[in-house]
C-alpha cells in the first residue's frame, strides 16, 4: 500500500513541477452550431461563443475549464427573440501534439449546463415558441488544431434526453427529445508563463 502512496506523492510532485515551468493558456472564440437527432426537428442552426482557460501540465496534456454560450433559432414557429438557450461549464481535458507549427489535439469534456429551449407549439393558428428550463449533466468530444494563436476546433455535444410536460388549460403536450449538436469554432489562445518558485 506504501509504494502507491509513494507513487502518487511523487506523481504530484512532477506535476507540480512541470506546471511551474509550463504556462497557462487562455482561449476565445466563436462559432457555428448545427442541432442533431430529435433537437434538429425543431431547432435551426445557429452560434455559439467559448472562452476556456487551460493548465499544461507538460508538453502532451493540459487539462481546465471551458465556458460555452449556444443559441438556437427556432426551425417553424417563434420569431427570432424565441432562441433555445444553452449555456455550459464544463472540465476539460486535452492531449495534443506538434508538427511543426500545428499542433492538433483532442479533447474530452463534461460538466453542467443550464438550459432554455424555445419548444414550438400554438393554437387556433396562432404560433409561438413555448419556453422549457431545464438543467442537465453533459459531455463532448473535440479535436482540432492550433497554429501559432488561431484555434480552429469541431465538437459533438451531447446533454441526454429532455423530457418535460407543457400544460395548455386542459391539455397536455409531452416533449421528448435527445439534445445533441455540433459546433464549428475559430478564436484566438493567449498564453502566459507562471513564475517559478
Amino acid at each position: 500500500m506504501k509504494k502507491y502512496i509513494y507513487a502518487f506523492m511523487l506523481f504530484i510532485a512532477s506535476v507540480i513541477v512541470n506546471a511551474q515551468e509550463k504556462r497557462i493558456t487562455i482561449g476565445l472564440g466563436t462559432g457555428l452550431s448545427f442541432a442533431q437527432s430529435d433537437f434538429k426537428e425543431w431547432s435551426k442552426g445557429g452560434n455559439c461563443f467559448y472562452i476556456n482557460v487551460m493548465y499544461n501540465l507538460n508538453e502532451k496534456i493540459s487539462a481546465g475549464l471551458e465556458g460555452n454560450l449556444t443559441r438556437f433559432s427556432p426551425r417553424d414557429r417563434g420569431t427570432d427573440e424565441d432562441k433555445t438557450k444553452i449555456d455550459g461549464v464544463l472540465l476539460k481535458g486535452q492531449y495534443s501534439f506538434r508538427i511543426k507549427n500545428i499542433k492538433p489535439y483532442s479533447a474530452i469534456m463534461a460538466g453542467l449546463y443550464n438550459n432554455t429551449f424555445a419548444y414550438p407549439t400554438g393554437y387556433d393558428g396562432d404560433a409561438w415558441a413555448e419556453s422549457i428550463y431545464s438543467s442537465s449533466f453533459g459531455g463532448g468530444i473535440m479535436v482540432g488544431f492550433n497554429y501559432k494563436k488561431i484555434n480552429v476546433d469541431i465538437s459533438y455535444y451531447n446533454l441526454g434526453k429532455l423530457n418535460e410536460k407543457l400544460v395548455h388549460w386542459d391539455d397536455v403536450e409531452y416533449v421528448k427529445a435527445n439534445i445533441s449538436f455540433i459546433q464549428f469554432r475559430v478564436g484566438l489562445n493567449f498564453s502566459f508563463f507562471t513564475k517559478k518558485n
